[in-house]
């Protein structure tokens, strides 16, 4: 089966917002030595992040032998370094109590 198929056109307006962002994005890495998404990521309000459920963690430390990362997680004050951390829920996966929760998957109305 062949089927004819036709890329989309950019037109100006997609052009000139691309630019401006890639701008407004190195002006801000100069101010602040590091990009504006990066930025964004690491406050935890934007992307895939992690939060940790008191009520259910029975304290058993999976998720901190899995983190590839130290100290991201915190078990005692239920915290998590989003400035660290790299997304990558191996924790999501070990916690056999569900006492970690991800904004998307386990979290959907967040």
């Amino acid at each position: 089966v062949h089927v004819s198929f036709s890329v989309p056109q950019k037109n100006a307006l997609f052009h000139l917002g691309t630019r401006l962002i890639y701008i407004l994005d190195v002006v801000f890495s100069k101010i602040f030595s590091k990009p504006f998404n990066q930025f964004l990521f690491s406050t935890g309000y934007v992307g895939t992040n992690i939060r940790l459920i008191k009520q259910k963690c029975d304290g058993c430390g999976d998720c901190i032998r899995v983190c590839p990362i130290e100290g991201v997680l915190n078990i005692e004050r239920g915290q998590v370094d989003y400035k660290n951390c790299i997304r990558c829920l191996n924790c999501y996966v070990a916690c056999n109590q569900k006492a970690i929760a991800v904004r998307g998957v386990s979290r959907p109305k967040e």
